[in-house]
């Protein structure tokens, strides 16, 4: 079935990519955006890395309410953005119910709902709505889930994003990191998504940094209305 699942997946790759599932978001204006290695003080303009795939593990052997930081990712995604809110402000729209479905999801998606349980430990679920324009039998996933591992209001905010489909379970999973530092103007806004073994199609993620372009443009719009 999870071969299946992958297979399917595989062949819906476009829409993925579109969707935002590779790195959660899909395109738009970039503001201040900068995807670098895996060196955390070597700034480049390369969304991936490769990682070694003797030292790497299999996601899969990491089961739903496990920390993936227990996996070594095979790739990683840093984008970073000056949003022009204060850090709290950013902090609640990324973890209050009805903020996410204002802004969660790229340009012709939508969020119906979202459920937060806030705690380290707790879990969260975004849906997602497909735009009209993609057939039904190609919108592989219903939501995004997750858990919370780190939680520092306004500062920190670490936890795991799942692409779940309803009738194939999990599709893939990866680690996102958030920091945000209060500057002048606004909040310096760090996000680290780290994908893992087995990756997403390779649509999806050549599509992540625009996804999350995005995503942020949609929230810089909420935060400034």
């Amino acid at each position: 079935m999870a071969g299946d699942a992958r297979r399917r997946c595989d062949q819906r790759g476009w829409h993925r990519s579109r969707s935002g599932y590779g790195g959660l978001a899909g395109s738009g204006p970039i503001a201040s955006i900068a995807s670098r290695r895996t060196l955390p003080r070597r700034p480049a303009r390369v969304a991936t890395t490769v990682v070694d795939s003797k030292k790497k593990t299999d996601v899969s052997d990491i089961p739903f309410g496990r920390d993936l930081r227990l996996a070594s990712s095979a790739r990683e995604l840093v984008i970073e953005r000056t949003i022009p809110a204060s850090s709290e402000r950013v902090f609640d729209a990324f973890t209050g119910p009805a903020q996410l479905t204002q802004w969660w999801w790229p340009e012709g998606f939508t969020c119906p709902a979202a459920e937060v349980d806030l705690r380290v430990g707790g879990t969260y679920r975004i849906d997602v709505r497909w735009p009209d324009a993609i057939a039904p039998a190609a919108r592989f996933s219903h939501y995004l889930a997750g858990e919370y591992y780190e939680i520092d209001r306004p500062r920190r905010l670490v936890m795991s994003g799942r692409a779940v489909d309803d009738h194939q379970g999990e599709l893939f999973a990866t680690l996102i990191e958030l920091t945000l530092v209060p500057v002048e103007g606004g909040t310096a806004l760090t996000m680290r998504q780290s994908y893992f073994e087995p990756l997403p199609p390779a649509p999806a993620l050549a599509g992540a940094e625009q996804g999350w372009s995005e995503q942020l443009d949609k929230l810089t719009r909420l935060l400034t209305a």
